[in-house]
């Protein structure tokens, strides 16, 4: 009989000329089934969407309520990276297929992940997918920012009252900016917003695509310096820009002051600050023996002794949310340290690291794709430039009176929404061209982790636990710990065998009710 499966497939968004086009998946991933020995149930697919996290795929929230009614045995992919490039939810949503008695494989990284050094070897691939998407999404930002600090348009919903010309500079929509001089001007008067959106009404002014007014748009109008001529855009990981008189204001800088004023006058109370939100490294990986359910993070008022911290653990979610378990709670601090000493005295020792890094290194470089992305370099200029022109012929058209100035702007609008992103795809290509990961980089990458173990803040150690903890299981008496290493990597560095891997410290309850660990 027939064993089988499923084929899910991530048309990526930043990455749609990547050669990894949903017939080229589907292809790779028939090839793994046929050879297999699986029958095809059903392929799921997920159009221009990211990696970098699962909200927004329809297709996979589908394929996971489909795997837990038995439909099939394996769940295959074309690369880890296409399941995603975000490792936490990776091991999350991996946890719930495996959960569901289904494997999940990758047709192009075919790892056997029923052994400790499998898991090892998945988990530190997915890493490097997460450390390459973000590496990429910085490069991307690097190029925005320059572009942003000469006040250009780079791309998205252009604000209300202005157009860009072919140079991606702002320029001034006469009608819709009209339009925003007379909101300053009512505003200034102390007209509220809600009588502007009346008499907006009554006199059928519009905003963009004939669609009515909204009192959040009038709040964001009178609050953007945009209309003062001021440039202000924020890239993640880096100051934010503000440049005065970037471009041709469209409200004078009186005007703007007393709208500030007037707005300022009704302010309404202020919000209270949020709680502050602890990080619990070990969430996603400690499951419940009794009730299969996961240990989630929580913190107490109580204040712990010697800290201005409260007191923080890990608690089943039968018991805290369901109570359908009696199964206690584990004190967060000793937890960790318990676990992350043992990860420092096992796994990241110096003569270790070079094992990790060929092993692994030896998979990528098996799987890295072989493509020359010169000709998707070509295609994209040949694209761009193509776009360039068709701007030029519509400015002579506009010019030799075969065309309206509106329809002009509205087309140009449109031609440089398609520019943004095309050039954005070339950052792209032409970053993957000169990108490639080495076995330096993966014996860097495992050095630096070793090394910020030292003083790690919980979001490092999080990432860490992701890579080397396999499972953390809770009974009532112990704790048992699987690592993601085996004698593999050990062999003659170690003689004490599997007992090493495993590990079950008991469990002891204090006065509080919080367990603590009794080595």
């Amino acid at each position: 009989m027939k064993k089988r499966a499923v084929i899910y497939i991530r048309y990526s968004s930043e990455n749609q000329r990547d050669g990894y086009s949903i017939e080229y998946q589907k292809e790779e991933c028939m090839k793994y089934l046929n050879a297999n020995n699986y029958e095809l149930v059903e392929v799921y697919i997920d159009e221009a969407v990211s990696g970098k996290s699962t909200n927004n795929r329809t297709a996979f929230f589908k394929l996971l309520a489909d795997v837990k009614k038995e439909i099939c045995d394996a769940v295959v992919v074309y690369k880890y990276s296409r399941f995603a490039r975000n490792l936490m939810e990776a091991r999350l949503y991996h946890h719930q297929i495996e959960k569901a008695g289904v494997k999940l494989v990758s047709a192009m990284e075919q790892i056997d992940d029923s052994t400790p050094e499998g898991r090892m070897m998945r988990n530190i691939i997915m890493t490097m997918d997460e450390y390459y998407s973000d590496n990429l999404s910085t490069f991307v930002q690097s190029s925005m920012y320059t572009a942003a600090k000469k006040g250009k348009y780079l791309g998205g919903i252009l604000p209300f009252g202005f157009n860009v010309d072919e140079e991606g500079n702002f320029i001034e929509n006469k009608k819709e900016a009209d339009i925003i001089r007379r909101i300053f001007d009512l505003r200034a008067h102390g007209v509220q917003p809600a009588d502007i959106l009346r008499i907006f009404k009554e006199e059928g002014i519009t905003s963009r695509d004939n669609k009515p007014f909204t009192q959040q748009l009038l709040n964001k109008v009178v609050r953007s310096e945009k209309y003062i001529g001021t440039y202000s855009y924020k890239v993640k990981g880096y100051d934010p820009i503000k440049i005065p008189n970037a471009f041709e204001p469209i409200i004078d800088i009186d005007t703007w002051n007393k709208v500030q004023i007037e707005i300022d006058k009704n302010k309404g109370k202020q919000i209270k600050p949020r709680k502050r939100k602890y990080v619990y490294p070990l969430t996603g990986l400690i499951y419940c023996a009794i009730c299969g359910e996961p240990f989630t993070g929580n913190s107490k008022g109580t204040i712990r002794k010697g800290t201005n911290e409260p007191l923080q653990y890990y608690t089943c979610r039968g018991q805290d949310k369901l109570q359908i378990c009696k199964n206690g709670s584990i004190d967060k601090h000793v937890l960790e340290e318990y676990v992350f000493s043992k990860i420092k005295e096992l796994i990241l020792q110096e003569n270790l690291i070079d094992d990790i890094a060929n092993n692994v290194f030896k998979i990528i470089e098996n799987n890295q794709d072989k493509s020359n992305p010169e000709d998707d370099i070509l295609n994209l200029q040949k694209e761009i430039k193509s776009l360039e022109k068709k701007q030029e012929t519509l400015l002579e058209l506009m010019l030799e009176g075969e065309l309206s100035k509106d329809l002009l702007n509205k087309k140009t609008n449109q031609i440089n929404e398609e520019l943004s992103i095309l050039k954005k795809l070339l950052l792209v290509k032409e970053h993957n061209a000169r990108s490639v990961i080495t076995l330096d980089d993966i014996k860097s990458f495992l050095i630096k982790t070793m090394n910020e173990l030292e003083n790690a803040d919980d979001i490092v150690k999080k990432a860490v636990a992701s890579q080397f903890i396999d499972r953390i299981i809770v009974s009532k008496d112990d704790i048992n710990v699987r690592l993601t290493v085996s004698p593999f990597f050990m062999r003659d560095k170690l003689n004490e065998g599997w007992a090493l891997f495993s590990l079950s410290p008991k469990r002891k309850k204090n006065f509080s009710g919080f367990t603590h660990i009794e080595v």
